[in-house]
């Protein structure tokens, strides 16, 4: 018998969990399920295809991330972001990016910056009338490169988790959030401080940001 390589006994395709992970995490994303609606395991198995068993597993990773809530004898449901948990989130995404902006002022690295620009100039071309998920990827993908520059696993672990429910909080209200320019116009901003600025004025500029997001939230809410 045939000694196989550790490449060869790589398993290429994901787990059938974390396909219907990435599956009810997206109909999340949009909308398909309302805020406080309650998710069937049964619905969701025949909808896919599978067992019941994946459709659990993803539930529980869900729940880890902050989109689901499970109700002990209840069931599991669509999480419902009040005013305190947008305060809350952002206020945690803050304390990481605080330390990613200044991290990258410090060491200005030329490729991150054109990566930043270009995600800031798509968000200029578009038009509020344009898919507003182009808007929010172009948006979060300008912070995670900010992140990601601080080269720590952990921090990208942590992030990814605060990142995934402010896109729960903004695709719910998305008719709340900003207009596309005015998103890019305070991204570009960030830019210009981040190349150019102090380190006073760069965080400002981020807590302005941020706060300005927390009122557009809340105020749908």
């Amino acid at each position: 018998m045939p000694v196989l390589t550790e490449e060869q006994l790589k398993i290429s395709v994901p787990p059938t969990h974390a396909l219907v992970y990435e599956k009810i995490r997206q109909m999340l994303l949009d909308n398909v399920f309302k805020p406080g609606s309650k998710l069937n395991e049964v619905a969701l198995a025949k909808t896919f295809g599978v067992s019941r068993g994946p459709i659990r597993e993803a539930f529980q990773l869900l729940v880890s991330d902050g989109f689901l809530v499970s109700k002990k004898n209840r069931g599991v449901f669509v999480a419902e972001m009040t005013p305190a948990d947008v305060n809350d989130i952002y206020y945690a995404r803050l304390i990481i990016e605080r330390e990613a902006f200044v991290n990258l002022q410090k060491h200005p690295d030329p490729k991150v910056f054109k990566e930043l620009e270009s995600y800031a100039s798509k968000i200029h071309r578009l038009k509020s009338s344009e898919d507003w998920k182009v808007v929010t990827k172009c948006d979060v993908d300008f912070h995670l490169a900010v992140v990601h520059a601080l080269n720590s696993k952990r921090v990208n672990e942590f992030y990814s988790i605060i990142i995934s429910q402010i896109m729960l909080c903004i695709s719910n209200l998305r008719n709340a959030y900003m207009e596309p320019a005015e998103i890019a116009d305070e991204h570009l901003r960030l830019l210009e401080l981040l190349q150019h600025g102090h380190k006073d004025e760069l965080l400002d500029e981020l807590d302005r940001h941020m706060n300005s997001a927390v009122d557009y939230l809340n105020r749908g809410e």
